[in-house]
């Protein structure tokens, strides 16, 4: 019977990769500094201690495809994907008991996730009662089992150890800090496993960097000695743009890994008491290395020159001004600009070079 169930699992997630299959194949990668990713795989397996990777997010095809197209997997299944995502549990997890609903959790089962609830108007996250209980429901026994081994080497039990992960004040408002999902993905790292974060908390429709959530943060607080490794992409967002129903072909992706966060900075911003504050200030310290790989990433997915000053984009896109392949010159009023590149563009490309 297990074996079966292994099978099948394998079936359905190798179905599940279909389309990411043909996009890795049926597109163009550029990858730059792919060995700081596999020294921390490398280290990682050696040490049994968990690893963090952190990327900016522009399209629904960046996880898995940017990570598939960094390992050189041949085979994608739920076996050969060795990370965890991070997904929104209403998009990806949803409680319906409509068709559609049964089928997104019957591919979100073989896809190693770690769902984390996302609160709004209609909906209140609800703290559990036991944290035991909620991880067994998540991860079975295994997950439970790595709880209690952890907590017996601080001398705790699993449950107070599952709690040494929560955020000390008014439950109600540190209640998206405190979820089960939030537990989970401190207790997966602190336990070996990696998993992939975007820290905007959703996809850029302009190519502009989001301010990074502090969720992220109290997961980085959590888990020191870890590496933390930053990623920076673009292209994903021209496979399926807005309002397209099939993943297009041809198109350029370039990806740059940079070295490690230096756990230096690390440990400094640990000092803090955990806080909202100081998670938000843990976040923004690791943030600061996906903002510096974004120009040469940026100017090698233009195909243009890369630019040494931290200018960001604005230099690169003087360069591609240049060679016409950027903005529409000229661009009478009303006229649309190309797909993600707003006027709010032009107008913080003017106020740049006015300061």
């Amino acid at each position: 019977m297990e074996k079966w169930r292994r099978y099948e699992r394998l079936i359905r997630s190798t179905v599940l990769a279909t389309p990411f299959v043909a996009c890795k194949y049926g597109n163009r990668f550029d990858i730059e500094g792919q060995e700081h990713l596999e020294r921390a795989l490398a280290r990682s397996k050696r040490t049994g201690r968990g690893l963090i990777t952190i990327s900016n997010h522009l399209s629904l095809f960046d996880d898995p495809l940017v990570l598939y197209a960094l390992l050189g997997i041949k085979h994608f299944s739920v076996e050969s994907k060795v990370w965890w995502s991070t997904p929104c549990e209403t998009n990806f997890s949803p409680r319906g008991k409509g068709l559609g609903s049964r089928f997104v959790r019957y591919f979100s089962d073989v896809s190693n996730m770690v769902f984390f609830a996302r609160p709004s108007k209609k909906s209140v996250i609800k703290l559990p009662d036991s944290y035991v209980e909620s991880m067994h429901e998540r991860g079975g026994d295994e997950l439970v089992q790595r709880a209690e081994d952890r907590g017996r080497l601080l001398n705790m039990d699993a449950e107070a150890y599952l709690r040494s992960f929560s955020t000390p004040g008014d439950g109600a408002r540190l209640a998206p800090l405190n979820q089960p999902g939030m537990t989970e993905a401190c207790l997966r790292i602190s336990t070996g496993d990696w998993l992939h974060f975007f820290p905007e908390g959703g996809r850029s429709r302009n190519l502009d960097l989001r301010p990074p959530k502090r969720g992220v943060g109290k997961v980085l607080y959590h888990c020191d000695d870890v590496d933390v490794i930053p990623i920076c992409f673009y292209g994903t967002q021209d496979l399926m743009p807005v309002g397209t129903k099939l993943p297009r072909f041809g198109k350029r992706i370039a990806i740059t890994v940079g070295q490690p966060v230096p756990q230096r900075r690390l440990r400094s911003l640990r000092r803090a008491p955990a806080s909202p504050e100081a998670y938000q200030a843990m976040v923004e310290g690791a943030w600061d290395s996906v903002k510096s790989l974004r120009a040469s990433t940026f100017a090698r997915y233009k195909g243009v020159e890369p630019v040494e000053e931290r200018r960001d984009v604005i230099k690169v896109v003087d360069r591609i001004d240049e060679a016409g392949a950027f903005w529409r010159s000229p661009t009478p009023a009303g006229q649309d600009l190309p797909p993600y590149f707003p006027r709010s563009a032009q107008s913080r490309k003017r106020n740049v070079a006015q300061q």
